[in-house]
């Protein structure tokens, strides 16, 4: 999984070699079974998540925008594993250089500019 504008510390990993649900490793985690390391964890950007495991980040929201977090395996991203993080509001966003083309200049509908 890779985070753009942002670096993250990977404070848990495991393979529990079968599958699992969500609720199992929040179960594990309540329980006090995911041992994290907060003190020397790894800053990274980039992560492997184990097969029939997990991976437990940690990062600092501190860089205002729109970040895309996602698998670099097309057929992954396809599947759902890709997501786009909010970090701050509206106010808190650089404003976009004047040469960008948005969808309001380039005439383009912004209901139909989802789609494209």
């Amino acid at each position: 999984m890779h985070l753009h504008g942002h670096q993250f510390h990977v404070v848990a990993m495991e393979a529990l070699y079968r599958s699992v649900t969500l609720e199992e490793i929040k179960t594990r985690n309540e329980n006090g079974n995911i041992r994290k390391n907060l003190d020397t964890a790894v800053a990274k950007d980039t992560v492997t998540v184990p097969a029939r495991g997990y991976t437990v980040l940690r990062f600092r929201a501190n860089n205002p925008g729109y970040w895309f977090f996602h698998c670099h395996l097309t057929k992954h991203v396809d599947l759902g594993m890709a997501m786009v993080l909010q970090v701050g509001g509206e106010s808190d966003m650089a404003p976009l250089p004047k040469h960008v083309r948005t969808c309001s200049t380039g005439n383009i509908p912004v209901q139909d500019a989802l789609f494209i």
